[in-house]
């Protein structure tokens, strides 16, 4: 699971996930990913050095951001979380959580179907 931080002399709990590049694109591979569990996510940020990296294309599974999701409710996106991409963690802030609107589809953590995560975090110029 997460880790816990100590800063100024407060806790904070850092969520973890792990995550899977993809290179696929389109919605229909994308719709197909979803019913598999898979929640299509992009990682923004900039490299270790302050130059601007490129998007980088991640699934997430969906029983991991549920779960998020259940622990966190509506603070989610102001959290930080180490994500794992290939065993390399990145510290990230989701900042954007799309749902599916559709009142019938519902999925097995009670909620509505997850469309996307859009993340913000910083990489070395090794992880691109």
């Amino acid at each position: 699971m997460g880790a816990t931080r100590s800063l100024f002399g407060q806790t904070f709990d850092v969520g973890a996930i792990e995550a899977y590049p993809r290179q696929e694109t389109g919605s229909r591979r994308m719709n197909r990913a979803r019913k598999a569990g898979l929640v299509p996510s992009v990682l923004y940020g900039r490299r270790a050095d302050g130059t601007d990296a490129e998007p980088q294309l991640l699934f997430l599974e969906e029983r991991d951001v549920a779960r998020e999701i259940r622990k966190r409710g509506k603070t989610l996106e102001n959290t930080l979380f180490d994500l794992t991409i290939n065993g390399e963690t990145v510290r990230v802030l989701p900042r954007q959580l799309e749902m599916h609107p559709c009142a019938f589809c519902r999925c097995a953590h009670g909620g509505v179907q997850l469309r996307r995560l859009t993340v913000l975090g910083s990489r070395s110029q090794s992880n691109r």
